[in-house]
């Protein structure tokens, strides 16, 4: 084993434990003095870390002092998802009457209707719009005590949108299969996969916040 070798798979062990960059890079500096050091008095790299890296690594980490971040991906998905309830919720009274304004201040029709896409874009963009500002919200103020925290909240932010691309057509197909059915197992499936999809993206995100933090 080189000595790039080892150092590669004992960062992927730190990043796997959730060390902060800057402190995986001191580890590894350290390391790689240690090892060329070693190397230049005939100690070879397997030699050194007896033959585990992964042990190695944590033992390095255990003797540094230094305390990895709790990734808490459960509490930040539930509480992500609380807000996001609040916002769907907050959202539909806002779609309302913002439709109930419109109506009013054109002059319009009680009965008045627009383009049917037009119409579902505006409806469920604008309630998605405020979930997702309701999930956002309460991981920053919930969880405000976290590190990286407001990484994380960023992170959701930018990566929901590019999920829905590929989740809502996922669904929207699998209502259409399902003869857009309006049973509770149907609809219960359908939430299930938003939900799931939400969750990955959160996972997704808090791992990236560590990684790069």
């Amino acid at each position: 084993m080189t000595i790039d070798e080892a150092i590669t798979a004992a960062a992927r062990e730190w990043r796997r434990l959730g060390l902060r960059s800057r402190d995986r890079q001191a580890l590894a500096a350290d390391l790689r003095l240690d090892l060329e050091a070693a190397l230049a008095d005939g100690v070879p790299t397997e030699e050194l870390i007896d033959g585990d890296v992964t042990v190695f690594a944590r033992r390095l980490v255990e003797e540094s002092g230094l305390r990895p971040v709790p990734a808490r991906y459960g509490q930040i998905a539930a509480t992500a998802l609380a807000g996001a309830v609040v916002g769907v919720l907050v959202g539909v009274l806002i779609v309302a009457g913002v439709y109930t304004i419109v109506v009013q201040a054109f002059n319009r029709p009680a009965d008045f209707t627009m383009p049917p896409a037009l119409a579902a874009g505006i409806y469920y963009g604008g309630i998605g719009l405020v979930a997702l500002g309701g999930a956002v919200i309460g991981v920053l103020i919930l969880l405000r005590h976290l590190p990286a925290i407001g990484r994380t909240a960023a992170a959701i932010a930018a990566l929901t949108p590019l999920s829905a691309v590929v989740l809502v057509p996922l669904i929207m197909m699998f209502a259409r299969v399902t003869g857009y059915s309006t049973s509770i197992a149907i609809v219960l499936i359908e939430i299930a996969l938003a939900i799931a999809g939400f969750a990955a993206v959160i996972t997704a995100a808090r791992r990236w916040s560590l990684t790069h933090a």
